[in-house]
């Protein structure tokens, strides 16, 4: 039995995600019934395949770069298993990298930080190559305001008003940097954090949004952050993706 780390990226819009849910096409889906097919082409007894994401990801959410662990039985070398999966996989969903790894490796438990970048466009009109791939904002915002909050979130401390609590025990997170990059009408708002709750990014994006655009005053965001409240600003899905993942 060999341990497989393998790097992806792949455009969300057309998937629920990256976890498996019965009736409805996810990434992880795609994943094990293409590479369970690969590996057991032509032998009679069939191995079964399970892909252990690093993260679980919304509807409509992309990835830059994601990564996932299978252990396999295989005689199959590392660059057949790139092109062969590559080969088999749908265009939205492309291999970047496979490494035969330590056993006891996690994809998931073993990542140790992650970083997730959020579009969002300000163009007037909206344009045809940004479709599902940035949120557009048409009300008038002051990016200044953003990033002059942006460092309430950073340190160790409770998202509690940043998540879905019922999917949540631990709410505590560190977040050890939020940059800003412009590009033409496009915000670049990376994040980089030790961990991330179900919403979390999408929720402080859509909260400095709605500040920004004077929505909401800072003395809500400070009963967010001491969990007085829940947050119901949220940005969409499809302006988010995830950048990188730290082993």
């Amino acid at each position: 039995m060999k341990n497989y780390k393998f790097s992806i990226s792949f455009v969300g819009t057309n998937y629920s995600g990256w976890q498996y849910q019965p009736n409805v096409p996810t990434i992880q889906n795609e994943i094990e019934q293409k590479l369970f097919y690969i590996i057991n082409k032509k032998k009679p007894i069939k191995q079964n395949i399970r892909a252990i994401g690093c993260s679980r990801t919304d509807a409509g959410v992309h990835a830059i770069e994601f990564v996932f662990n299978t252990k396999m039985d295989t005689d199959k070398d590392v660059i057949f298993l790139r092109k062969a999966l590559n080969s088999a996989l749908p265009k939205d969903i492309k291999v970047l990298n496979v490494e035969e790894i330590s056993l006891d490796f996690n994809a998931r438990f073993d990542a140790f930080k992650k970083t997730y970048i959020y579009k969002i466009y300000f163009g007037e009109k909206n344009s045809p190559f940004y479709q599902d791939r940035v949120m557009h904002v048409f009300k008038p915002t002051d990016i200044n305001k953003m990033m002059e909050i942006s460092h309430l979130f950073l340190g160790y401390q409770n998202f509690y008003g940043f998540c879905k609590p019922s999917d949540e025990d631990n709410t505590h997170c560190f977040v050890e940097n939020i940059l800003f990059e412009k590009d033409n009408d496009i915000l670049n708002i990376s994040i980089t954090g030790n961990r991330f709750l179900r919403y979390m990014v999408r929720k402080i994006i859509g909260t400095m949004l709605a500040y920004a655009q004077g929505i909401i005053t800072i003395d809500d965001i400070y009963s967010f952050l001491k969990a007085k409240n829940i947050s119901s600003f949220m940005a969409k899905a499809c302006g988010l993706y995830l950048k990188k993942v730290y082993y």
